[in-house]
């Protein structure tokens, strides 16, 4: 097996980690409630804390990794996700979990903000845009399992073998860090792990316009994703009916067709219309599916195959985004790339933490919040694209 070949696996389990970690969990929110006797409000925290610890994290292992290499911050990262889903399983307060969950997503900013370092490492120009899709449609393969593999082991085993389930995954996926992954990062950087370094070098990577602008673009669209699994479980199962399994196959249906088209066609598209184009394409996809959710629920109320559609229109925008956004970002940097990963995810994830947190708190639990949420997210998105990357690519 070549270096490039176990990177790949690397990077596939690195990229599903953060991700299915938080879906594979959705389906045991509701019973979360009843089982903690606490609120909807509070055991959504246990989501946004995973991805705030994930989110922030990421800028310490960047930087480690620029130093040290890219495979001893995998391996820490790995070895606290698995501790915090094994402390999970054993949390008898919502309390003890949402510092399980805090800790889980720490280990998890480790994989999570390295894995487009190490992708970057292996592959440049217009490589790097080609195997981006490859990668997107790959992972689109995997991370449908996520909602439906936790509906499964909600409605069978209880919500304790969701957790149990992680810590074995990150276990294996640990082991093979440590026996078959061969470092990626040959050009070290020697200067020190100081605050003044550190903040310099951030510093000077947020004034790069093009990567800023593909690193926010990534981050709102994320965000909404982010927002619409923390509401879907309630939508679904409290309002609708649908059991933990019936929720996870909805969601996993609708995750897989979308990445797998959208992957297929990115992939085709890509080297003719180039990364730019389809990511405006992309852009275009969350605020159809505001648009339509809102106008849909003011017409007809809550109804599931209306339901379904928007959310698929919404994955095809991630689908399309998340590629070419990375590609946008990552391929005018030349130099510390670790850096450059570690912002770029926590941008991402952080996104998702704060549209998380927000509309945890929005007062509506109607459609009409994640509608809103889409529709304000997408305009903003556009700003940021004719500000940070269509001008500078004219000039």
């Amino acid at each position: 097996m070549t270096v490039a070949q176990r990177a790949f696996i690397v990077v596939i389990v690195s990229a599903t980690l953060a991700v299915g970690g938080s879906e594979i969990y959705a389906p045991s929110l509701p019973h979360l409630v009843q089982e903690f006797g606490t609120t909807t409000n509070m055991v959504q925290w246990s989501m946004t804390l995973y991805i705030a610890g994930l989110s922030l994290t990421q800028l310490i292992y960047g930087p480690i990794s620029d130093m040290f290499g890219r495979k001893g911050p995998m391996i820490f990262g790995m070895i606290l996700f698995t501790l915090g889903a094994f402390l999970g399983s054993n949390s008898q307060t919502i309390e003890s979990l949402l510092v399980a969950r805090l800790i889980q997503g720490i280990g998890a900013g480790g994989p999570t903000g390295l894995w487009r370092s190490i992708v970057r490492d292996v592959y440049h120009g217009p490589a790097l845009a080609k195997h981006a899709s490859h990668l997107t449609l790959t992972i689109s393969a995997i991370l449908p399992i996520a909602p439906s593999l936790g509906g499964y082991l909600e409605s069978t085993f209880g919500w304790k073998s969701v957790f149990i389930f992680m810590g074995i995954y990150g276990f294996f996926a640990l082991l093979f860090l440590i026996f078959f992954f061969q470092e990626t990062n040959h050009s070290l950087n020697p200067d020190r792990l100081t605050f003044q370094t550190t903040s310099k070098t951030y510093w000077s990577i947020a004034k790069h316009p093009v990567f800023m602008g593909g690193t926010l673009i990534t981050s709102l669209v994320f965000g909404m994703k982010f927002a619409s699994i923390l509401v879907a479980p309630i939508f679904f199962i409290q309002s609708l009916g649908f059991t933990p399994i019936e929720f996870g196959w909805v969601t996993s249906l609708s995750v897989v067709t979308s990445y797998t088209l959208c992957g297929i066609i990115n992939s085709q598209c890509v080297g003719r219309f180039g990364s730019k184009t389809m990511l405006k394409i992309g852009m275009v996809c969350p605020l159809i599916a505001g648009l339509f959710l809102g106008i849909s629920y003011l017409i007809f109320g809550l109804q599931t195959p209306l339901l379904i559609i928007s959310l698929f229109i919404l994955y095809c925008g991630g689908a399309l985004v998340f590629p070419n956004a990375f590609a946008t970002a990552f391929s005018p940097l030349s130099k510390n790339i670790g850096y450059a990963g570690a912002f770029y995810g926590f941008m991402q994830t952080g996104g998702g933490a704060v549209l998380g947190g927000l509309i945890s708190y929005l007062p509506d639990t109607s459609p009409l919040s994640l509608a809103g949420t889409l529709i304000v997210v997408s305009f903003l998105n556009f700003f940021i694209f004719h500000q940070l990357i269509a001008k500078t690519s004219q000039n």
